[in-house]
């Protein structure tokens, strides 16, 4: 019981993780057994880049709502 209450994660936990998931893959730059190397984050995809209108749809419905047109 030593290790109760404690994640358990280990090098093939976080490998199995990035390779799963692009979001987590986006974030890290570098990794192995030993050492973890976080990126800038500026890779990661935007809504914009994904083709996600909503937030510039948003505003204009905003900019637009208080002109009367």
């Amino acid at each position: 019981m030593q290790n109760a209450l404690q994640v358990q994660f280990n090098y093939e936990v976080f490998k199995a993780a990035y390779d799963a998931d692009e979001g987590l893959a986006s974030l890290i730059a570098n990794f192995d057994k030993d050492h973890i190397e976080f990126g800038s984050g500026n890779d990661a995809p935007t809504a914009d880049a994904k083709g996600d209108n909503t937030v510039a749809n948003m505003a204009k419905s905003a900019t637009t709502a208080n002109t009367g047109i």
